[in-house]
């Protein structure tokens, strides 16, 4: 069991007939802090969101089975962002995510970052279509591994978002697909293959919903080049994801249609 209060955040564990087992204070004579959320995490420690009362930077604390601080991971979000974290999950695929709105002049944006067990980032991503009056109330993660996202976009209007883990900026061993560039001018997606072999590329909207596919079979090393028909598609931003069957790990870009 955990508490937490505004001020100085104070996490206890009590066994089953409520005795005391530890008591962690987060503290620093600079800040108040919020706690915003806390799980248990499957070695028997915790893992803790945090914000400072100034709404301009947030943490991650992760403590072990007796309470001692691991680790804390600080964020420095953009100046002009006030943050409103939500919650933390420990990842079905190691390490932890966590989802937070931030707010500039104008408007709510939603983001998600994944880290490492040992509190090393792995990627971050902005969920466009959370741009305006958008707020993320619950945010889980299924069996598959896929997110949900559910909240309300304003009084009487209320969402849910299925979201796909993007690895984004992590190098990994046998990658074998990159995106070189999108050329919207010429209605072509360029890539590179790093081994031959069959070929899937997806196209989804800004909120993961996959509006067309297309396999390739055999497709040979090197620079690849797609043509789109563009007469399919409006005018919005979309998602272009790409793998080979050797990989099996997407790389993914973005681009915007305007008509």
């Amino acid at each position: 069991m955990y508490q937490s209060f505004v001020g100085t955040p104070v996490i206890v564990r009590l066994d089953s007939v409520g005795k005391l087992l530890w008591k962690t204070t987060i503290y620093d004579s600079n800040y108040y802090f919020v706690c915003w959320d806390i799980k248990e995490t499957k070695d028997g420690g915790c893992i803790a969101l945090i914000s400072n009362d100034v709404a301009k930077n947030y943490y991650l604390y992760k403590l072990n089975k007796v309470g001692e601080i691991e680790w804390r991971k600080e964020y420095r979000p953009k100046k002009e962002y006030r943050i409103l974290p939500n919650t933390v999950i420990e990842d079905k695929n190691g390490g932890y995510t966590v989802s937070c709105k931030f707010k500039d002049s104008i408007n709510y944006r939603y983001f998600i970052s994944k880290v490492s067990q040992s509190g090393k980032e792995e990627w971050n991503y902005e969920l466009d279509t959370m741009r305006g009056n958008y707020f993320g109330y619950s945010f889980i993660q299924l069996k598959d591994g896929n997110y949900l996202l559910a909240g309300e976009k304003e009084k009487g209007h209320l969402y849910v978002a299925k979201i796909e883990p993007l690895r984004l900026g992590v190098e990994e061993e046998n990658k074998l697909v990159t995106i070189g560039g999108i050329n919207l001018k010429n209605d072509r997606i360029e890539f590179e293959l790093g081994k031959s072999g069959d070929v899937e590329i997806e196209i989804s909207n800004s909120i993961g919903e996959r509006i067309k596919s297309y396999r390739f079979e055999k497709m040979k090393v090197g620079k690849q080049e797609f043509k789109l028909n563009l007469n399919e598609f409006t005018s919005g931003v979309y998602l272009v994801r790409i793998r080979s069957e050797l990989s099996g790990n997407w790389s993914v870009g973005k681009f915007l249609l305007k008509k």
